[in-house]
């Protein structure tokens, strides 16, 4: 019996397995194990048998070897020791990086397709094993040989992957189908454009899609667009961006191609607003719905400030959501109530400490004194309750608290200067300090009854001539005061003199007049009237008390009556001053009038009807009444004088005559009328500053003309 060689390698390469083929199948074999691989590689050439080898390998790829079929592969055969089937195929796997489709989708496709029989791949080792050249050499050289192999491994040009898209190379420009194949090719698509599936008859390729308005998409090689977020919309096909809304507009969805309008006389801060809560007041506008419901904006008018944004709630709480640059608030020289916040009134000079008194709330606390003095707060000690005044808030809580814990007992403000700085404190009106002002009164009355009726001489004596000047400047300061009165807006530097002037039309209100008089502000009118009555009836009951002093100290009724007329011509610009307060009216910004005196009494109402009836009174009485009284006794004088019966007339009239020539008797008059015409002046034009400026000017220059 002939035995055939089976030559193998190393440990014994498929020993095993062939020594149980060779039993089950009867073949005569005799096992050879190569000592050396230089051994195992040559044996098989030198000698016919049948061999171990591995395929593909180029190490016996000369002898055209043929490979023994066995049995198919029995897996559990294999598993239970029997080894008389053939080996386990190996598998040939294909392993590509996880982007690589993304990266490079035609490579991929190639690697996919590729695909090489055992034939192919020995002629390639061959042909590496015969000619010695470089393996890619020799690769190239096969696929030069075999295209027809390999063609079939090629991607369609017009079968574009996602993120590609058709593209016409001699057009330049994408399209999107491929029924004219003609130098179409792939191409990643751009941005503003994605890449979308079509499936027509020759397959599924993709193709690049300009973005639909509303959407757009800045990266190239896009599967979608990205709908425009909100506050942002986009009109335009193919747009690598959204815009964002413009000012006055929103936009509180995503995807749109335009943008919504914000309600009526409503704007946005800037650009990209999102949402219709993003749309307030215009400036100069508020806000009047609450913050859930759409704005309903209404016009601020005079006296507010009204910044963008502006809401009745942010009003109320002095504070705001975008800053305090965006906080709507009083201006100054205005005030309000909580209650209605929008119903404006305007303040004015109520004292002369303190140029703009103004009020947030209706209710405050007795004895204390608040003060605008730039938007600063002051709070004083309150003897009423023990406490402090509360925390308010600047540009809002603006106010005087006239009432007083009792009429011994009250506080009035005192301007203090200290390190160079204004600020204020509160000092108290006490028993003893009433008591000297009432002697300093009585005192006054009775001096001036010898003061003033003096012995009548040619020339006019020191005395005569320095009260003279007295009278003259008293008269020039009372028509300061009145110009002080109008309703202009006075220079910081002048204001606080102005103000103090006012003392002498009678403007005791700044020195805590309250304190004496009344809280009620038509109380304090009444009494400020009854100054000149009482005066006069003091002046009265002192005559008649002098009847009970010794004869030579008795006072003579025609010098009385002379010191009277001295004092009423005095304070004749003052009383009519005074009457006309009751009904110099200014207009608020909500339409209401206030007395510019008493800001806290309503013009029309029943306590100015009051004040009124005590201001006709005193104008009709006393205005009028010395008026016609002097007119009369400027008339008769002349006859007076000639007559030595009515001497006694002309000394009662002397304050008329004194100051002036014997030919220029009359000129009192006149002079009388100045202060009353330029009180009338502020009273009719009241809220036309421009008017009392040009109309008093006009009254002064006249009068300056005519001294």
């Amino acid at each position: 019996m002939t035995c055939y060689p089976f030559i193998t390698a190393g440990p014994g390469y498929g020993y095993e397995h062939y020594m149980q083929k060779a039993a089950v199948f009867n073949m005569p074999t005799v096992m050879v194990v190569a000592k050396l691989w230089s051994d195992y590689t040559t044996l098989p050439i030198q000698v016919k048998s049948s061999f171990y080898w591995w395929n593909p390998d180029p190490t016996f790829l000369s002898l055209d070897a043929h490979r023994v079929v066995y049995p198919d592969f029995d897996s559990s055969a294999h598993r239970a020791g029997i080894l008389t089937t053939d080996f386990e195929a190996v598998r040939i796997d294909k392993y590509a990086s996880a982007d690589l489709k993304d990266l490079a989708p035609e490579v991929y496709e190639v690697l996919s397709e590729f695909n090489m029989d055992l034939k192919a791949v020995n002629k390639l080792m061959g042909d590496l094993a015969d000619t010695g050249d470089a393996p890619e050499v020799v690769a190239c050289r096969w696929l030069q040989a075999n295209k027809d192999h390999w063609e079939s491994w090629l991607p369609d040009k017009t079968e574009c992957f996602p993120h590609f898209g058709l593209y016409n190379e001699l057009t330049g420009q994408f399209v999107q189908d491929r029924s004219d194949p003609t130098r179409l090719t792939c191409r990643v698509c751009d941005s503003g454009s994605y890449s979308s599936r079509l499936k027509d008859d020759a397959g599924v390729t993709y193709v690049c899609k300009p973005c639909a308005p509303g959407s757009a998409q800045p990266s190239g090689a896009a599967l979608k667009c990205e709908p425009c977020p909100t506050g942002e919309y986009q009109d335009k096909n193919g747009s690598t961006s959204c815009k964002r809304c413009g000012q006055g507009k929103y936009q509180d969805a995503k995807g749109q191609t335009q943008c919504k309008e914000c309600p009526a006389a409503t704007t946005t801060l800037g650009l990209g607003s999102a949402s219709v809560f993003e749309c307030g007041c215009e400036p100069g506008r508020i806000n009047i719905a609450n913050e859930t419901d759409l704005p309903e904006c209404t016009p601020c008018g005079e006296g507010l400030s009204c910044p963008f944004s502006s809401s009745l709630e942010t009003l109320k709480l002095g504070t705001a959501p975008l800053g305090e640059q965006y906080q709507p608030a009083l201006r100054r020289g205005f005030y309000c109530t909580m209650d209605s916040p929008l119903v404006v009134f305007k303040c004015v000079e109520d004292s002369w400490l303190f140029k703009t008194l103004c009020c947030h709330e209706t209710m405050a606390i007795p004895g204390s004194v608040l003060v605008a003095n730039d938007l600063r707060r002051m709070s004083y000690r309150n003897d009423m309750d023990g406490k402090r005044m509360h925390s308010l808030r600047p540009l809002y809580k603006l106010f005087v608290v006239e009432s007083c814990a009792a009429i011994w007992d009250c506080y009035i403000p005192l301007l203090v200067k200290k390190n160079g700085a204004v600020s204020f404190s509160t000092g108290q009106v006490t028993n003893s300090q009433i008591t000297v002002l009432a002697l300093d009164f009585c005192g006054e009355n009775v001096g001036g009854y010898y003061f003033m009726n003096p012995k009548i001489d040619a020339i006019a004596t020191a005395r005569q001539t320095w009260g003279v000047s007295v009278g003259l400047a008293i008269m020039w300061f009372q028509t300061v005061a009145i110009i002080a009165m109008m309703t202009v807006e006075w220079p910081s530097s002048v204001s606080g003199s102005l103000s103090v002037i006012q003392f002498f039309i009678l403007d005791v209100d700044s020195l805590s007049f309250s304190c004496i008089a009344s809280d009620q502000a038509s109380a304090r009118y009444i009494a400020k009237v009854l100054v000149f009555p009482t005066g006069m009836a003091w002046m009265c009951a002192l005559f008649f008390i002098s009847k009970c002093l010794p004869k030579w100290l008795q006072w003579r009724p025609a010098k009385t009556a002379n010191t009277i007329g001295h004092y009423m011509q005095a304070s004749f610009a003052i009383m009519s001053t005074v009457a006309l307060q009751s009904m110099t009216c200014y207009v608020h910004p909500n339409g209401s009038y206030s007395l510019v005196k008493y800001s806290s009494i309503t013009c029309g109402e029943g306590e100015q009807a009051t004040m009124m009836a005590a201001g006709v009174s005193l104008l009709i009485v006393f205005v009028v009444g010395f008026l016609a009284i002097v007119t009369y006794a400027t008339v008769a004088l002349p006859s007076w004088s000639s007559d030595r019966m009515f001497h006694h007339r002309v000394q009662s009239f002397n304050f008329l005559t004194f100051r002036f020539r014997l030919d220029k008797w009359w000129f009192g008059i006149p002079l009388l009328l100045r202060g009353p015409l330029m009180s009338l002046v502020v009273t009719c034009a009241t809220n036309f500053p421009a008017a009392q400026v040009c109309l008093n000017s006009l009254i002064l220059t006249i009068y300056i003309v005519i001294q």
